[in-house]
């Protein structure tokens, strides 16, 4: 009797945790309703779903963050996303250099982890570098479950390789980036950074007393 009334209670407890939990899942579902992100935000939630998310492997998957910004760069050249870019210096592989990065798409990654819809990470390597990976938080995969399937299946159709029926992979080389399937390789022409054109005039330093005077 009394291992009876155990077991009741231990039901009771746990439909109670249940209920708690769905009234939990409801609000967070509510509140990211009232939340509204921008297409190029939603498009950066459906690129990480693509390269963590849709994975066979029962561990945790994280993209570097130069694999990330040059699939950035080169879904911008086919018109995914909506961003300009300009040449930053950054550590690439085994040297520094100069690579086609969006100021903007860095601001939307740092929004959407302050939102906690993606996951940041930094670690070393052995040979003592740091990198940074991204990942989608199960915030982050709920929110596009609901508001970016169509985004990820158009996405999946620009990324797919009929050969070997999957994803490109990202193969990162001295020379520039790359997505591989079998023996065919797409450079992603991240490191050909651009000139940018702009006009200047001088400015006499006396002119520019008199005017502060």
């Amino acid at each position: 009797m009394n291992i009876f009334l155990n077991i009741q209670k231990y039901f009771q407890y746990l439909r109670l945790s249940i209920n708690i939990l769905q009234k939990f899942h409801l609000i967070k579902m509510i509140l990211m309703s009232e939340l509204r992100l921008n297409e190029n935000q939603i498009k950066l939630l459906s690129l990480l779903w693509i390269y963590t998310t849709e994975n066979e492997s029962e561990e945790d998957i994280f993209i570097k963050d130069y694999a990330l910004h040059a699939l950035i760069y080169y879904l911008s050249e086919k018109g995914f996303f909506n961003y300009n870019f300009s040449g930053q210096l950054v550590f690439w592989r085994s040297s520094w250099a100069f690579i086609n990065i969006s100021q903007r798409a860095l601001l939307d990654l740092e929004y959407l982890i302050n939102l906690g819809l993606i996951v940041k990470i930094r670690f070393s390597t052995m040979t003592f570098q740091y990198v940074t990976a991204y990942a989608l938080s199960e915030t982050g995969k709920k929110y596009l479950e609901i508001y970016g399937k169509h985004l990820v299946e158009k996405l999946r159709k620009m990324l797919y390789c009929e050969k070997k029926k999957q994803i490109y992979d990202v193969e990162i080389r001295e020379d520039d980036a790359y997505l591989i399937c079998g023996d065919n390789e797409i450079p992603m022409g991240v490191k050909r950074t651009k000139d940018v054109s702009y006009n200047s005039i001088a400015i006499l330093l006396d002119e520019v007393s008199e005017n502060v005077a």
